[in-house]
């Protein structure tokens, strides 16, 4: 069975004030991240939803959705990163030539559907499989509910945060024993990968072999850490010693009063969802 593992209510004091306008959530192995924002964008619900064991995203969604009575709520919007699934980006083709159907680069189950997203301004594609089941629940427990793979929504926002700035940018996501690693040469994409790690070498080996892979300056090229960051203390402290310049990526907000009630270290272990919730859809 999962539990709850973080829940927070950032304005009010309970369920009965919370707004229905839009739900975020992020699925990831074995853990389901959302918030509860109103038509502003202005969080008002955080809340991490994990597994204790393995479990296929359908029975996550199912477990957590009988769980949490606000996820019963009606949204008027839905919006789901989903990551840890197969993908493969591709260039938009032109109005003249032929476009693949399907990836050749991925095997597609019986019970599975291409989807894809549109990103970097309509000039790449990113295509990806889901199980069947999964959107067939999502239909019905979110009807008009909206699915973006999380490098999609990674590579959209990153590269916004890298416009006009020339040199290498390295943003590093940690979740429980996932490295999710995206790196921007002069604000265009050059990598994208996700890496499980059993111990601090591991952490340690696959930062490092983009850098090397990429013939990267670890004295100058800044790394741009986020996530589950104080669970794995040891292993970053290990790595200042290989990357000098290594900063601790936190969701910020105009709005004062999130400020005030949520940690640093809060805003770190949660930025994706956080920025999420406040970013452009498309």
């Amino acid at each position: 069975m999962g539990k709850i593992v973080y829940q927070k209510y950032v304005r009010g004091s309970g369920k009965s004030e919370l707004p229905q306008n839009r739900l975020y959530a992020i699925l990831n192995d074995q853990r389901l991240q959302y918030v509860v924002a109103d038509h502003l964008n202005q969080v008002h619900y955080i809340s991490d939803f994990k597994e204790d064991r393995e479990v296929s995203y359908t029975k996550l969604l199912k477990e957590a959705f009988n769980f949490d009575p606000i996820l019963r709520s009606t949204f008027d919007d839905v919006f789901f990163l989903i990551s840890n699934v197969g993908c493969v980006l591709t260039p938009v083709f032109s109005s003249t030539a032929t476009e693949p159907s399907e990836s050749p680069l991925l095997n597609w189950g019986e019970n599975e559907q291409q989807l894809e997203d549109t990103i970097l301004g309509s000039k790449a594609k990113n295509l990806y499989k889901v199980d069947q089941s999964l959107l067939s629940t999502m239909e019905v427990m979110f009807p008009q509910s909206k699915m973006i793979h999380k490098h999609s929504w990674g590579i959209q926002h990153y590269s916004q945060m890298c416009t006009n700035l020339p040199g290498h940018r390295i943003f590093v996501e940690v979740l429980d024993q996932t490295l999710e690693i995206y790196y921007f040469k002069d604000a265009e994409l050059q990598f994208v990968n996700d890496f499980v790690f059993t111990n601090e070498k591991d952490f340690l080996y696959y930062i490092m072999l983009m850098y090397h892979q990429f013939d990267l300056n670890p004295d100058e090229d800044s790394l741009a850490i986020f996530g589950a960051v104080q669970q794995i203390r040891g292993h970053v402290d290990l790595l200042k010693d290989y990357v000098r310049n290594i900063q601790f990526l936190q969701y910020t907000t105009s709005f004062k009063d999130f400020d005030s009630t949520i940690s640093a270290d809060i805003r770190t272990h949660y930025y994706a969802i956080l920025s999420f919730s406040s970013s452009n859809h498309y």
